[in-house]
């Protein structure tokens, strides 16, 4: 028998429904839209589907409606606390990704107008400035809450590369027009 693989997304059901105490995928996926999904894209369809995976693996428990529609809620076993746990110990050695899908574009600039460039910078900067204010919010929020601290220390890491983006675009953006 081999040796069950997890991703990020396997860690992140676990660590979320240990969270949480139980839930079901829909509660899964509010969550992680109101917290790493800011940071951190996981599609949608694997929180649905890999609760189950998990459940079968013997770290999740699963109790499903008996009527009605039938909502599986999900909660972390003993066997699924050590896994998670294993994980939270190992220090983490693999490199980090800029997935910023405006670099992409940058990147083969060259092969465009200037002036396309200019447009996407200025879209670029539009869009952090938009995401540093909701996540002032969400600072507000969780900032003087001691059970959130981890939480806002995330939020924190976030907030830095969402102004080293702004700064960046906004660099691009200048020179841009400056031709």
């Amino acid at each position: 028998m081999s040796t069950p693989r997890f991703s990020h997304t396997s860690y992140l059901v676990l660590g979320t429904v240990a969270g949480l105490g139980a839930a079901t995928p829909y509660e899964l996926k509010q969550m992680v839209n109101a917290s790493l999904g800011c940071f951190w894209s996981f599609p949608h369809s694997q929180l649905y589907s890999e609760p189950d995976r998990l459940a079968d693996l013997g770290l999740l428990e699963v109790d499903q409606e008996p009527a009605g529609r039938r909502r599986k809620r999900y909660s972390i076993t003993d066997a699924g606390r050590e896994v998670l746990l294993a994980w939270l110990r190992e220090p983490e050695a693999e490199r980090a990704e800029i997935r910023e899908p405006g670099l992409l574009k940058l990147f083969f600039g060259a092969l465009a107008e200037s002036e396309d460039m200019t447009r996407l910078a200025r879209a670029r900067v539009e869009l952090y400035e938009q995401e540093l204010e909701r996540f002032e919010v969400i600072e507000k929020a969780i900032s003087d809450d001691p059970d959130m601290s981890y939480p806002y220390a995330t939020l924190r890491l976030g907030i830095a590369v969402s102004r080293a983006s702004l700064a960046f675009w906004t660099e691009i953006a200048s020179q841009e027009a400056a031709g």
